[in-house]
């Protein structure tokens, strides 16, 4: 710590004697003494550094912190380079604990060279220790680059490691650091965890809403990924050579820094175009929002290139004025560089260094200055590049190609880096990045004379105009190693405000600017003209002029036809219904001046459908034909054409279309019939079939449909307004005060009639959510898209409170011995709101919950009148990520399943029920629900479905066509447990009433206690588990997998002995059919 470099004069022996004897002093912990020596020699020389460091170091060892701290910066205004000073000081800052300071003097110290183990592991731990969390990190990854591989320093990097990750989850530190690291990682899902339930308690803390502004940008930033365009991507095919480009590694280079700012960078289906010019190019075909950095080619540039882009950034100063003139808005930006010097660097390996090629055997300006010197400075020079035998001699070329990731080591390691420039970009300004990355990589470069280098670089770049001037210079880079780093440590400070990080940051600031309606609109404009155009004409289909007509059909009076493209579809209702008073509305440009310049009949507008541009109830219709289903969310777009119509909205879409990759959600029936629920009291839909458009009657044979909820008098549903708008689903008959009390059935406590799933209200404007007893009524899959559709209306910190069956406790209870809590796994069924469709555990729930972006998920004492009745839990969870929509797939699978068989079932039915010719003689035997597996051994195969292997095809729930007392033998084996309870016992009645006198009935179905015991003793794995308990709905299994009621033998037995069976008793099970372990057998005589 104390310094005993003199370097006086001789004529300074008494300064240098009085050095030696404070040393001694200070070595002998004399401080007094040492102290005396050291304010002699500041007496006698008020200037140097070393006597005023060392004397700061005796304050230091006496704990006079603030002294030894004011003496160190005292130290260093006379030298502000003096690394003993520097260390001292940071060593007082440390004990001081200003750890933040301490770290900025400490890379003060490693941006100088000095890259000791010894800086780095201080720059990591002062950064942990003033939860700058991020960047200790990026010092760790250079410690780690650095000495990674070297085994003495493997103990130190795992301790790093360990105390970094410690520091990450500890409560040392103030949570707002920890969600800044978060943020500064891009890692925006576990910075929203912990903000979001601090700013409900805090909602007005300045720095809590500052983490969450950045929030809002990285989300931003994720929504408009970036493309990045160069020359090399436009003209070199071979990706090997293409790593010889400059431009290839300057867009690598700004793609890092853009992502490590936030950016997400992407080539496909990217939303912004940064186009680095090199050449130009004829047209851009994407709809990106396109920004242009002119740095280098200017020649090139033409108004008509300019006018491709929304946003121009030029690199040099004196061409900016010139793309003034052109009538473009430019704004300037020098760069960049992402080059840093090397931890190691091996101190002047080489001499003279140039990395360019040969301009095909021209050579180059500053080689043929350097000739022009002569043999000396040849033996000196070292060349990678192409183009240079024949120019050269062969021992200064050292190779075709430098590998990039490698040239700041080698500019470090030079004496000087020669550069220049091609004659159009040293007329108009243009800097070579080569001049950026040897500054940045710690080297000293010379470059030829450049318009305007001066007020950019200062002294830092060495420029001549003459080869003379470059002789001067190179020999006093030669000779005067001081005055070489000095220019090197000019060249450092300088570069730092021309990094690609900057770069990065102010390309994101214009980023951040840009407004995603217009550019929504863009993308608009390229679909209508990509798409739509091409079938223009094509248009008078019979699909689509009768789905046109049945849309005119359902107007009444004024209409306004909301996305009628280019007018045609319109121009088809007003055929079909002429007393329609029809006004056309488009987004795009294309669209709009396509209608009005080929149908000036009629009147057409340009707008938005989410921004109607009239007054309320201005139409008696308003017409959203085919245009919702490009919309995640589509309760804006209703709410606006309920705002301007008075009586009618009439919407169309196309059923379950996944093919256009424009549409956001493909549409079930089931789901757009909750869709109008939620906002029309009465509503009707019409269906269409492909490929014709023919109207059919039967669903399962439809389309296309067209909904009209209708708005007249009483049918008028204006939306309760409370606030904050508090919603209680599945309400029943039961209202909470302070709620929008909904459900899907009336009732004198419904305050709003719709289904969970489908709610009429816009994104994030709900406060809160309560649902009591509800979600185990719906299927697994219904009860997603509830949780979809929840997380979609709550607010960000909005509250879900959910209490329902606790499926553990129910168990357990059944397992003691209270064998009536079988009827709480799927429900007592004595109406049909009371069946249970899934049970749930408070740690399944909370999976689920927390997949849809709720956290701070907690549980508490059930508050419902349930709680009394049944094992009840009550869960609490805050909302902190709003999910996307995703298409419902499952949904999708189950919906087309559902119509093929219904399809089928329709063309069975319609076929003889018996299939006399398979009739065995002699005793009839039916095996029920057989299916594509029968049992065979005389029985006959009875299934809904005309199945190859199926001898009679009925509905068992309609009855089975055989007279009383006619059937000998009946085998149902897995069919019951795929019923209601109330639909089982009426089941049981028909086998009875068909079965003669003696006959005999086995049932087989899943054993449930046998299920749950070996779940609870970890026989059996969670899918299988569930597979009995509730069956499955996969997208090749058809709706009748599902399970609907669970027996054990007991409740078999009794259902029956109710049915009108004697002798009933349970056997082992013996059928060739599943796990014989989990299956139950019961046999009854009728």
């Amino acid at each position: 710590m104390l310094n005993n470099d003199t370097n006086f004069q001789t004529n300074e022996t008494e300064i240098k004697r009085l050095f030696q004897k404070g040393e001694i002093f200070f070595n002998q912990n004399n401080l007094l003494g040492a102290k005396n020596c050291f304010e002699q020699i500041i007496a006698a020389d008020p200037c140097n550094h070393e006597a005023i460091n060392n004397l700061g170091v005796v304050y230091f060892s006496q704990d006079n912190l603030q002294q030894a701290i004011n003496l160190f910066y005292k130290a260093l205004s006379i030298h502000e380079d003096y690394k003993e000073s520097l260390n001292n000081l940071a060593l007082c800052l440390i004990k001081n604990e200003n750890y933040a300071t301490a770290a900025k003097i400490f890379k003060k110290i490693f941006n100088s060279g000095d890259n000791r183990p010894e800086t780095l592991i201080s720059i990591v731990n002062c950064h942990l220790q003033s939860g700058e969390f991020s960047l200790a990190k990026d010092y760790l990854v250079k410690f780690i680059q650095a000495y990674g591989q070297d085994h003495n320093f493997l103990e130190v990097q795992q301790r790093l490691i360990g105390e970094f990750r410690d520091a990450i989850h500890s409560d040392k530190y103030p949570i707002e650091k920890i969600i800044k690291f978060y943020i500064d990682e891009g890692n925006v899902t576990v910075a929203k965890d912990l903000l979001i339930p601090l700013l409900k308690q805090r909602s007005h803390n300045g720095e809590l809403q500052t983490l969450n502004d950045l929030i809002v940008r990285k989300e931003k930033l994720k929504r408009l990924p970036i493309s990045i365009l160069s020359a090399s991507d436009l003209l070199e095919k071979d990706p090997l050579r293409k790593l010889r480009w400059g431009d290839h590694w300057f867009g690598k280079e700004l793609a890092e820094a853009l992502s490590t700012e936030g950016a997400i960078i992407s080539s496909k289906e990217p939303k912004i175009l940064i186009h680095l010019h090199g050449i130009p190019i004829k047209n851009i075909e994407e709809p990106t929002y396109n920004i242009l950095w002119i740095h280098s080619h200017p020649d090139m540039i033409t108004p008509q290139f300019l006018s491709l882009y929304d946003h121009i950034f030029c690199l040099s100063p004196h061409f900016l004025e010139k793309i003034k003139t052109m009538d473009r808005k430019c704004e300037l930006l020098i760069g960049g560089t992402a080059k840093r010097p090397p931890l190691r660097v091996r101190e002047l390996a080489h001499d003279i260094v140039f990395v360019a090629n040969g301009k095909q055997g021209k050579g180059r300006r500053i080689i043929q200055d350097l000739l022009a010197l002569g043999k000396n400075w040849l033996d000196h020079l070292e060349v990678w590049g192409e183009g240079w035998d024949g120019i050269l001699p062969e021992k200064c070329i050292r190779g075709i190609y430098f590998d990039n990731k490698k040239l700041p080591d080698l500019y470090a390691s030079s004496r000087v880096v020669l550069n220049d420039h091609h004659d159009d970009m040293r007329r108009e300004g243009f800097l070579n990045p080569r001049i950026l990355d040897v500054m940045a990589s710690g080297g000293v470069v010379i470059s030829d004379s450049l318009s305007g280098a001066g007020k950019i670089f200062g002294e830092a770049l060495l420029t001549y105009s003459s080869p003379a001037e470059l002789d001067q210079i190179l020999h006093r880079l030669f000779e005067d190693n001081f005055y070489r780093q000095h220019i090197r440590k000019q060249g450092l400070e300088v570069v730092e405000s021309y990094s690609f990080k900057k770069v990065a940051q102010k390309i994101i600031r214009h980023i951040l600017s840009i407004d995603e309606n217009k550019l929504e609109k863009r993308v608009k404009n390229f679909y209508m003209e990509k798409v739509w155009a091409p079938v223009k004409g094509k248009l008078n289909t019979d699909r689509i002029r009768r789905l046109k007509e049945v849309t005119a059909e359902q107007c009444i009076g004024s209409t306004l036809d909301v996305g009628c493209a280019n007018g045609d579809s319109t121009v088809i209702m007003k055929r079909h219904n002429p007393s329609l008073d029809l006004t056309g509305m488009e987004l795009t440009d294309w669209g709009y001046e396509d209608a009005i310049k080929n149908h000036p009949e009629l009147r057409f507008v340009q707008g938005d459908a989410k921004q109607l541009p009239f007054s309320d109830q201005s139409f008696d219709t308003v017409v959203l034909d085919h245009i919702i289903e490009h919309f995640s969310d589509p309760v804006p777009l209703i709410l606006e054409a309920k705002r301007v119509a008075r009586k009618r909205v009439v919407i169309g879409i196309p059923m379950m279309h996944l093919n256009d990759p424009d549409h956001k959600i493909a549409w079930r029936l089931d789901d757009f019939r909750n869709l109008l629920l939620g906002f029309f009291p009465r509503f009707s839909v019409r269906g269409m079939r492909e490929p014709d458009g023919i109207e059919v009657s039967s669903a399962a044979h439809w389309n296309f449909v067209v909904g009209t909820g209708y708005m007249e008098g009483n049918d008028r549903k204006e939306m309760p307004t409370i606030q904050p708008l508090n919603l209680h689903l599945g309400c029943g008959q039961r209202r909470l005060d302070g709620f929008l009390n909904i459900d899907i059935i009336p009732s004198s406590a419904v305050d709003l009639l719709c289904d969970s799933r489908r709610l009429p209200f816009p994104a994030g404007t709900v406060s809160r959510i309560e649902t009591y007893h509800m979600i185990e009524h719906l299927p697994r899959h219904v009860f997603l898209e509830a949780v979809f559709e929840w997380n979609r209306v709550l607010e960000e910190g909005g509250t879900l409170v959910i209490e329902c069956p606790d499926f553990d406790a129910t168990i357990k209870e059944y397992m003691e011995g209270k064998k009536f809590r079988i009827n709480n796994v799927f429900g007592l069924q004595r109406h049909p709101g009371d069946y249970h469709h899934f049970g749930y555990t408070f740690q399944n729930l909370a999976e689920i919950l927390q997949e849809f972006g709720f956290r701070e998920i907690c549980q508490e004492e059930p508050t419902d009148y349930h709680a009394q009745d049944e094992p009840s839990m009550r869960l609490i969870a805050m909302k902190v990520h709003q999910i996307q929509r995703p298409v419902d797939i499952q949904g999708l699978s189950i919906q087309y399943v559902r119509q093929t068989y219904a399809k089928a079932i329709e063309s069975d039915q319609k076929r003889k029920s018996h299939n006399f010719k398979n009739f065995p003689e002699g005793p009839i035997k039916l095996d029920i629900c057989g299916g594509e597996f029968p049992y065979g051994n005389g029985f006959l195969n009875v299934d809904i479905r005309a199945l190859p292997n199926v001898d009679i095809v009925a509905d068992i729930t309609k009855g089975l066509n055989f007279s009383d007392r006619s059937v000998d033998e009946i085998l149902s084996c897995g069919t019951l447990e795929h019923f209601y309870i109330p639909e089982v016992l009426e089941i049981l009645k028909e086998m009875r009433r068909i079965l003669r006198q003696g006959g005999k009935l086995t049932v087989a179905v899943p054993n449930m206690k046998e299920i749950l015991s070996s779940f609870q003793q970890g026989e059996m794995n969670f899918q299988l588990f569930n597979q009995y308990i509730y069956g499955s709905i996969q997208k090749d299994l058809n709706p009748y997998n599902v399970h609907r009621s669970l027996w054990d033998a007991e409740h078999m037995i009794y259902a029956m002995k109710e049915a009108g069976f004697l002798n009933v008793e349970e056997q082992p099970y013996d059928l060739p059919f599943h796990i014989p372990k989990y299956m139950l057998k019961v046999v009854g005589i009728a």
